[in-house]
This record gives C-alpha cells, structure tokens and sequence, in this order.
C-alpha cells in the first residue's frame, strides 16, 4: 500500500457523525482494522472458536479463516458511490457520491457487544 494515489484510497471508510469533514478515516484502513479485530475474535484457542469447529467438524482455522472472509466482504458495499452518499464528502480527493443514487438498504448488525449476542434490524425482515 505504498501508492496513496491508487483508487481504493479515495473512498473514506468510517466517519464522525457530528464532524465528518475533520474526522474519518479511508476504507482500507477500516477494512484492515475490522480484519484485525476479526483475527482477535476468531483466536484459534478461544473456546467459542474451538466449540465452533467442533460442532462444524472442522478445523479451528478454517473457522477463522472463514470468518475473516465473511468480514472482508461485509464492507464491499462501502465502495459504492450510494454509500458514498451518506455523509458529506470529507476530502476533495475522494471519491463523490451521485444524488441519483440513493444508499436505500443497511447492513443488518449480525453480532453485538459482548458475548456475540445475535439479533437481526431490518425492516425487510419484519
């Protein structure tokens, strides 16, 4: 990632609600972090991974492999110019969002807070 000027910098990834211009942070780095986060969660010797991998009958790192993954592709849809849309642009070097393209669908939060407590937000699913 020595090249600061390649396209995947030009999209933010995260940005303060109340000082989006000032304070945000470009999606690669949020990618990287939630990963990182991700391979913390998913330690191999952590009991909920080891309790995983034996229900599933598989290896441990395959589940945390396969976690990872599923986190990689949680912020793909951050790419999309709808998406950003939905904040006013911090930078002028990054990417502009089209009004024509509205961001009408959210993530739907699959894990919170401590414990992975698992609900399920979407006004689709109701």
């Amino acid at each position: 990632m020595d090249d600061l000027n390649a396209s995947y910098f030009k999209y933010w990834g995260k940005a303060d609600r109340d000082d989006p211009l000032n304070k945000y942070h470009l999606l690669p780095y949020h990618c990287l972090y939630v990963a990182a986060v991700g391979w913390n969660l998913a330690d191999l010797y952590k009991s909920l991974c080891v309790r995983l991998s034996e229900q599933l009958e598989v290896e441990p790192c395959w589940i945390r492999d396969f976690f990872i993954f599923c986190l990689a592709l949680n912020d793909i849809g951050k790419f999309s110019r709808a998406f950003q849309g939905l904040t006013t642009t911090p930078s002028l070097d990054l990417v502009k969002a089209k009004p024509r393209m509205q961001y009408t669908e959210r993530q739907i939060p699959l894990v919170s807070g401590y414990g992975g407590r698992v609900y399920l937000e979407s006004k689709s699913l109701t």
